[in-house]
Parts: structure tokens; sequence; C-alpha cells
């Protein structure tokens, strides 16, 4: 009796074990398996840089068709009716976490019963100029769409912020290569970050990840040095980049 009591005791203790040295929740990639190499990153990226775009004018342009871009986009992979785009902002925290579908940045806008809506926060450690809303998005004009240059403006109907911040009028997004994306606000922050995809799909927002870092590497205006890839070690870099980090930094 007393030798079955000590297992009991054992087994609770192992249990106990577990428990604490269990993977992060949340959002993590969920698979020790997942070999960063293999996960597909091929992007063409174009010359220039991101922040090189033309006039910020949108006020006579016409709206857009946004569910093109919610379709070229799709968060869900066709597995749902009502699509809509979340890019995360780029957090070297979070990522060497692997919780890659986190932030503490984003942008999110899709349909909710036939209605545009949107969640935004720009508020961060880098850039506290920002402040965080949700809403209705009145609509939707773009200077830019084609494969290597996407800039589109959305003008919000309605804005909510919480805890005391100040309301948003729009945000602006840039996407570079399909890849990388810039989005400001109206109060004057910013952030780079990458489109996201469904939890369910790991390969695929790896993927979109890898190929936004590519391109922020090889801008001329952001390379190494930009504040949101400081906190990243070469070595992270090279392996989320397929050593493209490395080349930039000999100069190649």
């Amino acid at each position: 009796m007393r030798n079955s009591f000590y297992v009991i005791i054992f087994l609770f203790f192992l249990i106990g074990c577990e428990k604490d040295t269990s993977p992060l929740k949340g959002s993590e990639i969920g698979s020790s398996n997942l070999d960063y190499k293999k996960i597909e990153s091929k992007v063409s990226i174009s010359d220039g840089s991101i922040f090189w775009n033309a006039s910020n004018e949108f006020e006579s342009l016409e709206s857009f068709n946004t569910l093109k871009m919610l379709q070229d986009f799709d968060y869900f992979i066709g597995k749902r009716a009502d699509p809509f785009i979340s890019i995360d902002g780029i957090d070297n925290n979070l990522i060497s976490q692997k919780l890659f579908n986190e932030s503490i940045v984003w942008f999110r806008f899709g349909y909710k019963k036939g209605i545009l809506t949107y969640r935004v926060q720009t508020y961060s450690w880098f850039d506290t100029a920002g402040s965080n809303s949700d809403g209705i998005i009145k609509n939707v004009k773009c200077s830019h769409y084609t494969e290597t240059f996407i800039k589109c403006k959305f003008y919000f109907d309605t804005s909510n912020p919480e805890n005391g911040m100040p309301p948003m009028s729009w945000v602006i997004v840039t996407i570079k290569d399909r890849a990388l994306v810039n989005v400001e606000d109206d109060l004057g922050a910013s952030f780079l970050g990458y489109i996201d995809t469904d939890k369910k799909f790991p390969e695929r927002y790896l993927s979109n990840l890898k190929k936004a870092l590519k391109v922020a590497v090889k801008d001329p205006e952001i390379g190494l040095k930009d504040e949101q890839l400081r906190g990243f070690t070469i070595e992270e870099l090279d392996l989320l980049t397929d050593g493209l980090a490395s080349q930039v930094k000999a100069g190649k």
C-alpha cells in the first residue's frame, strides 16, 4: 500500500513538471517539427523602397472594390464566407517565442454581416503616437494596385478607441511585393508588418512573415537598422530570410 502511495505521488509530480515546462499558449506555432528552412518563401523583390511612393492624393479617386483585396489576401484561404485581412506588426519578441501570428500592433478589416468593419492598434513601445480603434469603414481609395505596389487609404465612418486613446479618421496601407506592409494612421504613428493567415495554416503565415522580412532587409530605407528589426540577432534574421540578412550586412 505504501509503495502504491509513493507511485501516485510521483505521477502527480511528473504531471506538475510537465505543466511547468509546457510550450507557450496562445497562437504559438504549436509544432517544434517545423523546419524554417523548408518553409516556402520565394518572393520577387522589386527595386526601390516601400516608402518611395507617389503622391498621397486620394480625395479625387473613386472608391475601390475591397472584395478584390480581400480575395487577394484571403485570411481563411477560402474557408469562410465573410473574408477579412489581418496585418500583424513585426515583433521580434513574439517571433522569438514562436508566436508568429500575434502582435502588439495590427490592422484588420473585413465583412461582418455585410458591413465592412475594422480593428486597429498602432500604439506601441516603438511608436507612442498611435492609438487603437474599431468601427465601420466608410470607403477605401487606392492610388496604386499592382503586383509590386499597393497603396490604399481606409476612411473610417466610426471610431471607438479604448483606454482614453484619441480617435482615428483613417489609415493608409502600403504593400510592397505582396509581402511587406506599412500601416500609418492620421495621428502620425506607423508600423511594418506582414499578411497574417488563420492559425490553422502555420506554414502559410510563417511563409508570409519570411517574405515580408526578406523585402524589409533589402529595402534601402529599412535594411537591418529599422527599429522593428534591430531586436533580432543576425542569426535569427538569417533563419527567417534564408540567409539574405547576412548578404545585406555584407553589402551584397
